[in-house]
């Protein structure tokens, strides 16, 4: 039997947690990712994956000018991946606006975020070279509501 995971908003007390994960998980480190995360709690979807009282992922979604969402972050501590957490993550947080647009990107190579976003409904829309630096293209995905 499966670890029992538990997917759910965030709380204003998870900030810390959260950012430690978030900086487990990324190459480089958030300056000021506390008080972000205390932000996007607040202001934001932000829904975790709880293991054992630990979380062990998180899926963040900021509204947009245009009334889209923005898929901004999706991820799994390493020693939780491949056991379909960032999906149920990503699933959850679609449901928080069911009648919203929803859009994201991600890194070209990066085919273990694509399959989910594929599993979850998303497309590729576009391609864009040099999206932050002229070495970093990234592909735009996205999920019209209702699908």
């Amino acid at each position: 039997m499966g670890e029992e995971i538990t997917i759910c908003k965030a709380e204003t007390k998870d900030h810390v947690e959260l950012r430690k994960l978030q900086d487990l998980t990324r190459e480089q480190h958030i300056v000021d990712g506390e008080h972000a995360w205390q932000v996007w709690i607040r202001y934001c979807d932000v829904m975790k994956a709880v293991s054992d009282d630990k979380i062990v992922g998180a899926a963040l979604g900021f509204p947009t000018k245009d009334n889209r969402v923005l898929v901004h972050q999706v991820f799994v501590h390493p020693e939780h991946t491949n056991k379909g957490i960032g999906t149920k993550l990503l699933s959850e947080l679609l449901k928080q606006n069911p009648g919203k647009d929803h859009f994201l990107t991600t890194g070209t190579d990066n085919d273990s975020a694509k399959r989910v976003y594929e599993k979850c409904g998303f497309e590729q829309k576009e391609f864009i070279k040099g999206y932050y630096r002229p070495e970093e293209d990234r592909y735009v995905y996205e999920k019209p509501k209702g699908q």
